[in-house]
């Protein structure tokens, strides 16, 4: 539930684009704390990502497909604290 949260705030969907999943749990931990939500183990993120939209190795980097990440000031969602 706290990954769909987050993507619904810092993710768009894109099936162009895919996002190297560091920058999405570098994003990811600094939306936990903005809104002071406990983060997620980065495997246990990594995993939720996979089950939502899909990683694949590409190269020596793994990327979220089918997402790109939204600029701060582009963000809609605010983390809920009730979601961890």
């Amino acid at each position: 539930m706290q990954a769909k949260a987050f993507a619904v705030g810092r993710l768009t969907p894109d099936d162009d684009a895919s996002a190297n999943i560091k920058d999405v749990l570098r994003a990811y931990a600094t939306w936990c704390r903005s809104g002071s939500v406990k983060q997620l183990p980065a495997a246990a993120m990594a995993s939720a990502l996979d089950s939502l939209f899909g990683v694949e190795k590409d190269g020596k980097d793994y990327m979220v497909l089918g997402v790109s990440l939204r600029a701060i000031e582009d963000q809609s969602g605010k983390p809920i604290g009730a979601l961890h």
